[in-house]
């Protein structure tokens, strides 16, 4: 029997919607920077990718929607597995200006288990365990781009021990 949970988390951040974008909006990096393993694109077809990355003991095989991205304000996109734990999955996140400057970052998510291993799996690792990895790079990007850095400063950063992640 599946089960749907969802998850709502908020930050307020010091940095504009549109200096936060291009780190928060990188999902590629997002990822990497929460610990998920990197992602293999199997095909495309009537624009759906087909992607997948193995986890210990799990390979996860999923069709991902394209992403709706809204500059500086909003992205999301629904992802269909085909294999794993997991049946469905629904990304949310919003970037709303607070004045007189900065951002209130929502994050939320949908999971829908597809199994008991789901069910046990998702409280933990997206409830208590990515909870704290999102909003650990959030708060890092706002650090990043309200000291003036940028995207590019990132790049840069990542072949310095102990400055990102």
């Amino acid at each position: 029997m599946t089960r749907e949970y969802h998850y709502s988390w908020t930050y307020d951040l010091q940095s504009t919607p549109e200096a936060l974008w291009p780190l928060a909006s990188d999902t590629n990096r997002f990822n990497r920077d929460t610990g998920l393993p990197p992602i293999q694109l199997i095909g495309i077809e009537n624009k759906v990718r087909r992607v997948k990355f193995k986890i210990p003991l799990i390979r996860v095989e999923w069709d991902e929607e394209p992403f709706e991205w809204i500059y500086p304000h909003h992205f999301g996109v629904i992802r269909r597995y085909r294999t794993g734990p997991l049946q469905e999955m629904r990304v949310d996140c919003r970037l709303e200006r607070l004045e007189p400057s900065g951002t209130r970052l929502h994050y939320k998510v949908w999971v829908i288990s597809k199994n008991f291993i789901g069910d046990l799996a998702i409280p933990v690792v997206i409830g208590f365990a990515s909870a704290k990895l999102f909003e650990k790079a959030f708060r890092q990007y706002d650090r990043i781009v309200f000291r003036g850095g940028s995207v590019f400063t990132v790049v840069l950063l990542e072949h310095v021990p102990g400055t990102v992640n």
